[in-house]
Order: structure tokens, then sequence, then C-alpha cells
């Protein structure tokens, strides 16, 4: 955590000759949201701040997507959610959002969330500008082919997909949990997991459920892919599927609907804001494993 606040610390006093030239300072993401702030101190100048951090605690700066002093060595909610340093992570927003002149948040709920967890912050500071994604680079017309050919990915395969972090609050042991009762069903399911390890113990996690599951057959980790092969990675599937505990909007759901995928997501903040139950995509309750794959077996089937 020190060497990041060092690093961050650096940014801002690299870009200082930049940022004298300007009149606002705006801060984009939970590590440069710190620079903006320091370099907005130091040249005195006004900070706005966009937040798309969920929040994942309780008013009084509990975690409940942490299992506090359990002692059963199987509880799932302990080997996943222990490894997410959330609550530094929520004090850390807490001190940022209450220094910033004006903050942008992506949805109505990380609005609530914040005048909830910053009960300081003036609500008139707060302004929601949902997010947007380039539709000439997200888009049904996208050739897929090269992503299918890397990955092994035939055209008989019915393919779900994740894209996103590698991260506890994602939910992915829940689509990994749903998995097998979809191939009862779909003797050629595969599930693609794309995107960066955030927490490696949660990936290990994610390894031995696997196993645990037997489903190493049916399961794809990409790990980080390049920049031009993300937009391919919707278009490979057949069914895009969200699984968060908890997220301020979704941008990948706007991806994905962009893509002309089907899109299945849990009930998690600001998700709901993206997808409409039954107009847009299907709705699960969070931590449901059967509800995911009840929602996923019905579009690819429907697809057939």
């Amino acid at each position: 955590c020190q060497d990041r606040i060092n690093l961050m610390t650096e940014d801002a006093l690299t870009m200082m000759p930049i940022l004298e030239k300007v009149d606002v300072i705006h801060g984009h993401s939970v590590h440069l949201s710190l620079a903006a702030i320091i370099a907005s101190i130091m040249l005195n100048k006004p900070c706005v701040l966009t937040l798309h951090v969920p929040w994942p605690v309780t008013p009084s700066g509990a975690c409940p997507l942490v299992c506090d002093g359990c002692t059963d060595e199987k509880c799932r909610d302990c080997k996943v959610n222990k490894h997410g340093d959330l609550q530094y992570l929520v004090a850390y927003m807490r001190a940022l959002a209450g220094m910033a002149d004006a903050i942008i948040t992506p949805s109505n709920f990380e609005r609530k969330q914040l005048l909830t967890y910053v009960p300081k912050i003036l609500p008139e500071r707060i302004h929601v500008i949902p997010n947007w994604v380039d539709t000439k680079r997200f888009s049904k017309d996208v050739d897929p082919s090269l992503f299918k050919k890397k990955y092994n990915l035939s055209g008989a395969d019915k393919v779900c997909t994740y894209v996103g972090r590698i991260f506890p609050t994602k939910g992915i042991e829940d689509l990994l949990e749903a998995a097998p009762k979809i191939k009862e069903r779909i003797e050629n399911f595969k599930l693609v997991l794309a995107g960066r390890i955030e927490d490696e113990k949660y990936h290990e996690y994610l390894c031995s459920l696997i196993d645990e599951l037997g489903i190493a057959e049916l399961v794809v980790f990409t790990g980080n892919i390049p920049y031009q092969e993300v937009p391919m990675a919707y278009v490979a599937s057949d069914v895009f599927v969200l699984p968060s505990l908890i997220e301020a909007q979704g941008i990948v759901l706007l991806e994905a609907l962009a893509s002309g995928v089907p899109v299945v997501t849990t009930r998690a903040g600001g998700t709901v804001e993206v997808i409409k139950d039954g107009v847009n995509g299907l709705v699960v309750d969070p931590k449901n494993p059967n509800q995911l794959a009840a929602a996923i077996l019905r579009l690819l089937q429907d697809a057939t």
C-alpha cells in the first residue's frame, strides 16, 4: 500500500509542469485520484474525481463481504472474501472523496452510497454521469475468429463469457458452481473467464474450486487479454455474464449490449440501472448459482 502511495505521489510531481497550465484537475480511478488530490492542493486548483467504487461496507465500516470471526475452514466466504483488502480501500476512498471539490459517479446507486459513507459530503457536489461505450469499437460486426482460434473455441461450442477483473467482489465462484448444472443440459458448454488477476489468492481459490467441481475441461482462463481482443471476446460469446456481488454500474454490461450479446447479471447495486430484467437481459440474485444456471440455460436454449 505504501509503495502505491509513493508511486502516486511521484506521478503527481511528474505531471506538475503540465497541470500548472490547466484550470481543473480531474482524477479518474482509485489509483490516480490521490495524485489528482495532491496536485490540486499543491497548485491550489479545483479537483474533480470520478469514482466508481461500490463501497462494499456498512456505514459503520464493517464489510459484509468478509466473514469475520469464523473458524470453519470450509467456509466459502472466508476463502473468497478475506483476500481482498476492501475495508482499507473504502477508508482510502472516503478520505479522497471528502477532499474533492466535485465528484462524478456513474449511477444513482453510487451517488447514494457516497452520501451514506461520506456523511460530510454535500449532495450538490455529486453529479451522476453514466458511463458510455464506443459503439464503433464494440459492435456485433467484430470478427471473433482470432479470439476463438487462440482459445480453442469451436463453432459448435456454446460459450458463456465473463470479462472483468479476477477479484472477490466479482462473484466468479458462483458462475463456476453454476457450470456443472449447465453442462448437464448442454454438452458443448464452455466458460471463458477473461481479465487480469488482481487478487492472486482469490485466483488460487477459483482454480481449486474448478478442480473440486471437475470442470477443468469447460473453463478457459485467458488472463489479461490485449486491448484489440476485448471486443472479440464479447462477439465470440453466446451469453455474457456478470455475477458480481456489488457494482457501481458495470461498464462491461454496456460493452456486451453494444456487441449484441445476451446478458445475465445480478442485482448488485448499479447493474439494475443498466439491465432491466426481461427487457434487455436477465437479472438474478447475487450468490445464487442455481438462478445463474437457469438464466444462462434459458438464453442458450433460446438461441438454438
